[in-house]
């Protein structure tokens, strides 16, 4: 690695980290804020509330990042060009093309390695964030892992536990809400037999009153048979608490069920084409930054940075609900258009230095 590329990759470094930790303590204030109305309840004191607003940072990143590179890349460039150091690289025969690539290029790589680190720890924080307020409150606790979901029949809710496969359920459970009195039923060893799901030697407990007093007791072991029109009666998951390598396997199960997995393909690509946004936006916005790198201040141009990244912003959320309307397969749909968006930016980048 050459030395100028050495200085423009340690330029953006800095910038980008300076950027996303100012935005990122932004977000975190009011997270902190928006936990005022629970201060004070039960044990949930305002140290507690500190500590649960630091479990949501990687959340935050994941939110910020790709515009705090592209914010940190237009500072760099606004330096340089107010320090002069674009005209002394340009008479050493380095054109402000190249230094756009290799922002391009480093802005790419480290938007890659910060979406590992986000997807390693992001679900486990928000998980033990979430555990760490519900104990706090005293309020019990659930969370979807993505490997399991929920069904929904009438007044039955069902959960299918983990390792399931399109036979073979293994652990189900089911709760009826229907009657005046809580019936739960459990089995490991359940099967789907076309609409009909099978608990095969299932547990069965009941709410019973007695005297005003609520007791559950435990029935004999029955095969359970319950009606289910899986599409129409599939929950959605939250999907914050689940990794890109959770997402892939639920939508793979849910494939096997037959479910709608829309959400969950539209929450996976979002995710995983995130460095493939920056290059976009970077392609469309660099030109522009060099072409008034000298005529205009840096706060200018960080307006125009933050102006781009909100408008793509919205842009990408358009899709999203694009995606999630149309009949089209979603790998397809979101391929084909960061396709388009990636020639038209790399058209109108090439077109845009050519005269800079």
């Amino acid at each position: 690695m050459k030395i100028f590329e050495i200085y423009l990759l340690r330029q953006l470094v800095k910038n980008s980290t300076i950027v996303i930790i100012i935005i990122t303590s932004i977000f975190c204030i009011f997270n902190l804020l928006s936990e005022i109305d629970e201060i004070g309840l039960k044990s949930y004191t305002f140290g507690a509330a500190i500590i649960f607003t630091i479990s949501k940072i990687p959340e935050v990143l994941s939110q910020v990042f790709i515009s705090g590179i592209l914010i940190g890349s237009i500072i760099s460039i606004g330096i340089m060009g107010e320090n002069r150091e674009l005209l002394v690289l340009g008479s050493g025969h380095i054109s402000n093309k190249n230094i756009a690539v290799k922002f391009v290029k480093y802005g790419f790589v480290i938007s890659f390695f910060l979406l590992i680190f986000i997807e390693i720890f992001s679900p486990s924080m928000i998980t033990l964030g979430e555990k760490f307020k519900a104990g706090k409150l005293e309020k019990s606790y659930e969370v979807d892992t993505g490997n399991n979901f929920w069904l929904k029949k009438g007044a039955k809710f069902i959960n299918i536990g983990e390792n399931f496969l399109p036979r073979d359920l293994k652990s189900v459970l089911v709760v009826d809400t229907d009657k005046k009195i809580l019936s739960l039923s459990k089995s490991n060893s359940a099967e789907l037999n076309g609409s009909i799901l099978v608990q095969n030697n299932a547990e069965i407990y009941e709410e019973i009153i007695e005297n005003n007093l609520s007791k559950i007791i435990e029935k004999p072991r029955v095969n359970m048979l319950t009606e289910l029109d899986i599409e129409s009666d599939f929950l959605k998951p939250e999907q914050k608490n689940s990794n890109i390598i959770n997402l892939f396997k639920k939508i793979y199960s849910d494939n096997k069920f037959g479910l709608n997995t829309k959400l969950s393909e539209t929450e996976l690509y979002s995710r995983i084409l995130k460095p493939i946004y920056l290059v976009i936006i970077l392609l469309l916005a660099l030109p522009y930054v060099f072409k008034f790198s000298r005529t205009q201040s840096i706060s200018k141009k960080i307006f125009f940075g933050v102006l781009i990244g909100l408008v793509f912003n919205l842009f990408l959320k358009f899709l999203n609900v694009i995606s999630m309307k149309l009949s089209i397969d979603t790998s397809l749909f979101f391929s084909m258009s960061i396709l388009l968006l990636l020639l038209i930016s790399i058209f109108s980048f090439q077109r845009k230095l050519i005269n800079i």
